[in-house]
């Protein structure tokens, strides 16, 4: 999906990753080149407590509160089905991703069922091509196809979100040609 800056995008996508972590079962890989990893630790744990990230982050919790958090965290270590976290410095591009893909499946002796990305603007293409004489729009459509090319590999839908233009924000309809192509990574 697309959506302008600051339109929760790694929200919506934490929260896809939970739901088919816990109400699908499935096995998901989490790749998040968009911030650090203990910020969606914390996203993701507040979606599964139902507890204000606030409150969490700040470590805030009432006695009550600090004990629910406390069983949440117990309970989840009874589920057979896995979520993994590929960390920002390890998945700046869609090679760095299928490399720790394979490896964590290896370790853990699973096979993921889904793969979440947050998110695709800010990744590089991995192909021989070289990144700084690629344009915007044509890094991001190498970069798409890289991810679409993962996802078909390993046979899992892959969900993800691009950020919108100036103008794709406005639009009531964004469009592909209204993707961002400032790259940051």
């Amino acid at each position: 999906f697309v959506s302008r800056t600051s339109g929760g995008k790694s929200v919506i996508l934490n929260v896809i990753a939970h739901n088919l972590w816990l109400g699908e079962k499935a096995n998901v890989l989490f790749a998040g080149p968009e911030m650090p990893f203990a910020t969606y630790a914390l996203r993701f744990d507040s979606t599964h407590t139902e507890l204000r990230l606030r409150d969490l982050r700040d470590a805030k919790l009432s006695e009550e509160n600090a004990i629910e958090y406390c069983e949440s965290l117990a309970a989840m270590t009874y589920l057979t089905n896995d979520v993994c976290y590929i960390k920002q410095q390890l998945s700046q591009t869609v090679a760095d991703v299928q490399t720790r893909m394979v490896a964590i499946q290896r370790k853990k002796k699973i096979k993921f069922d889904a793969l979440v990305l947050d998110y695709l603007n800010i990744m590089s293409a991995s192909t021989g091509l070289s990144n700084s004489r690629m344009s915007g729009t044509e890094l991001q459509r190498e970069v798409v196809e890289e991810v679409r090319a993962l996802g078909i590999l390993h046979g899992i839908p892959v969900f993800t979100a691009a950020q919108a233009s100036r103008k794709g924000a406005e639009s009531e309809l964004p469009r592909s040609k209204d993707v961002g192509t400032e790259i940051i990574a």
